[in-house]
């Protein structure tokens, strides 16, 4: 089912339960293997968690809640203050990023950075015929 952005503010202000169940049923679709290790109950929780955690950072608009909430199943719920990703507790405590919007912006470009850097270590270079990954990654890292 595809929701329109109004639709899915609309959702996250009236009902949140509705809004709750759209991002569970969004991080299944988007995460499927990380879901499928985690089980139904605990990717419930991650959600529920990642909710308080960013509305904690100021997120409360539905696309700023999605956006960090796919953060925390592609980093790990506490990707915030992972030491393996100081970008993320660095833009989160930045003064000059003075609105959420400001920050999820920041944040989210940041991210994408990261998933391509990770991306990177996992495939071999195209000149290098014998060239293997340095690192393994997960998108779902330990929680």
């Amino acid at each position: 089912m595809k929701i329109s952005q109004p639709q899915l503010d609309t959702f996250a202000q009236t009902n949140p339960a509705i809004f709750t169940e759209w991002l569970i049923d969004h991080v299944h679709r988007f995460f499927a293997d990380c879901c499928d290790e985690l089980g139904p109950e605990t990717v419930r929780l991650e959600v529920h968690e990642a909710i308080q955690r960013a509305a904690h950072h100021g997120f409360v608009e539905p696309l700023h809640i999605a956006r960090y909430t796919d953060m925390v199943f592609e980093f790990g719920t506490d990707f915030d203050d992972d030491p393996r990703f100081p970008w993320a507790a660095q833009i989160l405590a930045d003064p000059a990023l003075s609105t959420p919007a400001e920050r999820m912006e920041r944040l989210h470009a940041a991210a994408l950075d990261q998933v391509t850097r990770d991306a990177q270590l996992v495939q071999p270079d195209a000149d290098s015929p014998n060239a293997t990954p340095s690192a393994s990654t997960s998108t779902h890292p330990e929680r």
